[in-house]
């Protein structure tokens, strides 16, 4: 130890740009200073600092590579080759109702062979997802409309008594209460979608994959192929794989510099945990950097990944590390020894952080202590790493590991029973809670855990921040700033300030800013752009996306045809956990989920959803909405001469949603055959029957001639307007017969007459608005039958020549029926 603090201070003294400041290192002396004995995990390191495992990992530049990175993204933790085998390991999550009507969620942790995984992700991605999908949106949709109403109508406290489960907040309002059913419909999709694509997203499969940069058919070509020739791949498998060492290490300063080195810091630029004075622009201590001096301090571990390459001034073994207890052994160009610093000669490639983490039963008993991998990796991402990490902590804890299983009511254990130490900062999705039943799973598969995420004890960090003199809101400015930072870009932005109470204690408010460009018709009105985005968002949003109301919304037109629309979400109402630090880290990559649903080529996300309405209330014209705005246009049917005889509605693609797609108007009229006849000559009575009848046929069979009649037309553009159709409405059949026109005569019955008109979605626009002209302004029924007599008794003149028909005619009687 004596060794390692000259070669600091010799360095400090010499060296004029130091990448870990005397201040900085100073800070670790106290830790320094700890007799090595009594540092805890002596079951895992004995009387040494450091232990040392080989490590083949897998070569991310082949097709095998690619799919191992994917299922990487869909955070499944893929195992090294061994015995014919790649097993795959991932916390199932269920959420369920017992039989008490309680919700609870159980978390069990399985292990799968890799042809079995890439099936069971192709198999769910083509098969059942689209079936649970569209199921959890019906349910999710029937419980939004039902809680809308009874909201509107004020009878939220009237619902029905079984409507009382809510979804987790990161799916939904938590307002909107769901059925048992509705409840466990939602969440098995859910359930099973984070389980095999590690995604929340309901959007199209194509978009899900493009969004973790994965093409599918890929992914499904060489999924076949394992599933085909799994012991052709495992008899080469060499070709996959690189040799490397792992280093397991306790030592302060390893732990201190987690993020201090050449290629993690290439591979993750951004990397919060970097020191100090690295941090140029932003110097001094933030949450995160801060929380590496914690974990050094809380007995927190590093695992780190070197190429067998690199070993060349000492062996690989567990001897050549003891005997370097008091030395530096990783390697930094700022310290290099030919300048006389105490670098070390080894770089890391990656790393895993290991969190310190104690069992309590409950107060009274004895803690057992445990080390549990974080999971993420820093660095480049060798598949195979988390494995050999976890796989190394369950087989050196076993002991540990069942003495907490025996412990276990009915074989489950409760994430509340498990405290963590060292630095408050968890990776999203690595936190303690997602990987501690991975760790138990490699003890016993049957182990249930239940709960959201273990406690936290924060003396450590508050003792850190104390000692090194930080300001608690200048800390949180910087620790808002690098949180941000990760998740800023394309169409998401965020706002935020700190402030301090009256007591001095820093608090934040933050929101999320969504802005994007929409093409619209420039002439349109900036109001009625406005209330379709907000009727969009805060009507539709959180039933389809689980999205929030807006906190405001900003419209502006650009220039020709573009508009841009700036939503603002306030934080507050996009997480519960949002207002502390730690649950912002946590919640916001669940946020992101929801947020990067804004996207312009997503079939079915809000951008489509704010255009759809803006063609649903005619602001982009939309020829599915053609009817139902020329309807409006129009005042129909309220304006309409006739009434509605029948209207029909089609189902939109993506929003369940309808829109009109036909609607027919008709008006009946009538008139008595026989006050024709009776004026006729008998001679020429049964010619006569013969031509009314073919008058009639004529009509009711010749939509151009009845059009024509009913527009009062010499010609007839049927691109322009849309035909009237005139038919018998009391016959049974569409022709009438000279025969069937004598006994309506000899009865004295009226023939009853009917016209009609119809407008389809796919007509052209001056067909559709000529059509609601003519319901508007002349479609008078009475005027139809008035032409419609008089083109009769025309034409039984003109074929009764020479007969005086038109002198001994009489006006006969008209009967309209409304």
């Amino acid at each position: 130890m004596k060794k390692l603090f000259e070669n600091w201070d010799k360095f400090l003294e010499e060296q004029e740009i130091k990448e870990a400041t005397e201040e900085e290192i100073g800070h670790l002396m106290d830790a320094l200073e700890i007799p090595i004995e009594e540092l805890p995990f002596s079951n895992i390191f004995g009387n040494s600092y450091r232990i040392i495992e080989p490590f083949t990992s897998m070569s991310e530049t082949t097709s095998f590579g690619v799919t191992m990175k994917a299922l990487k993204k869909f955070k499944w933790d893929v195992a090294s080759p061994k015995d014919g085998k790649i097993l795959c390991t991932k916390t199932k999550v269920t959420h369920f109702i017992n039989g008490k009507g309680e919700l609870g969620v159980s978390r069990k942790s399985v292990t799968l062979n890799l042809p079995k995984v890439l099936a069971g992700i192709v198999n769910f991605a083509k098969g059942s997802r689209d079936k649970l999908s569209k199921e959890a949106g019906a349910e999710m949709f029937t419980a939004a409309k039902r809680y809308a109403t009874a909201a509107t109508e004020g009878k939220l406290d009237e619902l029905p008594a079984d409507v009382k489960y809510s979804l987790p907040a990161d799916i939904n309002d938590p307002n909107i209460e769901h059925t048992a059913n509705e409840y466990r419909k939602i969440m098995k999709f859910y359930d099973n979608q984070i389980y095999w694509l590690g995604r929340k997203n309901a959007g199209s499969l194509k978009f899900l994959f493009n969004a973790v940069g994965v093409n599918f058919e890929s992914f499904e070509n060489y999924s076949n192929y394992v599933n085909d020739s799994m012991d052709d791949l495992m008899n080469n498998i060499d070709k996959y794989v690189v040799p490397n060492y792992v280093i397991y290490s306790r030592h302060p300063i390893d732990v201190f510099r987690m993020s201090d080195h050449e290629h993690i810091i290439k591979a993750n630029p951004q990397n919060c945990h970097r020191l100090p004075s690295e941090k140029k622009e932003q110097p001094g201590y933030d949450m995160y950097n801060k929380c590496s001096l914690s974990e050094a301090y809380g007995n927190g571990m590093i695992a780190y990944v070197v190429p067998a390459k690199d070993f060349k001034m000492f062996p690989p073994t567990q001897e050549s590390l003891n005997n370097m207890d008091d030395q530096e052994i990783f390697y930094d160009k700022m310290r290099d020894p030919e300048v006389g610093g105490g670098s070390g000669e080894l770089v890391p490639i990656s790393r895993i952080r290991i969190k310190n983490v104690a069992f309590h039963k409950n107060e009274n008993s004895e803690p057992i202590r445990i080390a549990v991998p974080q999971g993420k990796v820093y660095g480049p991402r060798y598949p195979g790493f988390i494995d050999a990490v976890a796989g190394k902590m369950a087989a050196i804890q076993k002991k540990e590991i069942n003495s907490i299983i025996s412990q276990a009511d009915d074989g489950t254990l409760f994430m509340s029973e498990f405290t963590r130490y060292g630095g408050s900062y968890q990776d999203g999705g690595y936190s303690v809670a997602d990987t501690l039943p991975k760790l138990f799973r490699r003890v016993s598969k049957d182990i249930k855990f239940h709960g959201g995420s273990v406690r936290y004890d924060q003396n450590i960090e508050d003792a850190v921040l104390a000692t090194i003199g930080q300001s608690g809101a200048g800390v949180m400015r910087q620790r808002l700033n690098e949180i941000f930072d990760d998740h800023s870009g394309g169409l998401i932005s965020f706002d935020w300030e700190v402030e301090e109470d009256h007591e001095g204690q820093p608090f934040y408010e933050w929101k999320a800013i969504v802005t994007f460009i929409m093409s619209i018709p420039s002439e349109a009105n900036g109001s009625e752009v406005q209330n379709a985005v907000v009727d969009a968002a805060d009507g539709h949003f959180e039933a389809y996306y689980s999205l929030p109301e807006t906190d405001n919304v900003f419209v502006s037109r650009q220039e020709e045809n573009r508009w841009q629309i700036k939503l603002i979400y306030s934080g507050s109402d996009l997480g519960d956990d949002t207002g502390y630090l730690d649950g912002l880290e946590s919640s916001l990559p669940g946020i992101m989920d929801k947020l990067n649903l804004f996207d312009y080529y997503y079939d079915e996300g809000p951008i489509q959803l704010i255009e759809h309405t803006m063609e649903e209330y005619g602001i982009i014209p939309a020829e599915r909405y053609s009817v139902q705005n020329v309807m409006r246009d129009y005042g129909l049917p309220d304006d309409s001469w006739w009434n509605v005889d029948e209207e029909e509605h089609e189902d939109h693609d993506y929003f369940g949603g309808e829109f009109l797609s036909h609607i027919a108007f008709a008006d009946q009229f009538g008139f008595f055959p026989h006050e024709i006849i009776g004026k006729i000559p008998e001679n020429l009575r049964e010619a006569a029957f013969r031509h009314m009848a073919d008058y009639i046929n004529f009509i009711v069979t010749n939509d151009e001639a009845s059009s024509k009649l009913a527009y009062n037309l010499d010609a007839l553009d049927t691109s322009t307007h849309s035909a009237v159709v005139i038919m018998m409405e009391s016959e049974s059949t569409l022709n009438i017969s000279s025969r069937r026109l004598e006994e309506i005569v000899d009865e004295e019955e009226e023939l009853e007459m009917r016209a009609g008109i119809s407008l389809f979605y796919d007509y052209p626009l001056n067909k559709l608005n000529n059509s609601a002209k003519f319901l508007k302004d002349d479609a008078s029924i009475d005027e139809i039958a008035e032409r419609f007599v008089a083109q009769l008794e025309s034409y039984l003149t003109s074929k009764l020549k020479g007969e005086d028909l038109v002198e001994s005619k009489i006006r006969v009687k008209i009967n309209v029926r409304r």
